[in-house]
């Protein structure tokens, strides 16, 4: 029975064939580590992104939705459903779906964030000691 030509966390090079490595051979060695979890990289929290983009509802079923983008840390709700109404010309009840939108996908947008992080966090916790020791010894 022939085993695929796969090594997984070994690597049978030699130091000096790894730091002369042509560029080729870089790229297909770089290729592969997006797919190894670090443990000490996978804990850092990464600034996530803030900006949600946002397809607002706003009159009957045939009309044409609101799409923008809103950064929850930047814009202010309030002045922001403010700016959009004076620029689309909606009315309160127009005003009120894209304020209801703009919560929604932020929301959604949070628990995403918040689902990849615990996910993380899990993959690194089932990890046994002897694994993260060997992730973190590698180079």
């Amino acid at each position: 029975r022939a085993l695929p030509p796969v090594a997984a966390l070994k690597c049978e090079r030699r130091r000096v064939g790894l730091r002369n490595m042509s560029e080729e051979s870089v790229k297909k060695y770089d290729y592969v580590l997006p797919y190894v979890l670090f443990p000490d990289a996978a804990m850092e929290e990464d600034a996530p992104e803030t900006v949600v983009n946002v397809m607002a509802e706003l009159g009957e079923a045939g009309s044409k939705p609101l799409v923008c983008e809103f950064d929850w840390e930047m814009d202010e709700l309030d002045e922001f459903v403010r700016e959009k109404r004076e620029e689309e010309e909606l009315d309160d009840a127009g005003a009120a779906a894209l304020r209801q939108a703009i919560q929604d996908a932020v929301k959604a947008e949070k628990a995403k964030i918040r689902s990849e992080r615990d996910a993380r966090r899990k993959a690194v916790d089932d990890m046994d000691d002897a694994e993260k020791a060997s992730l973190r010894g590698m180079q």
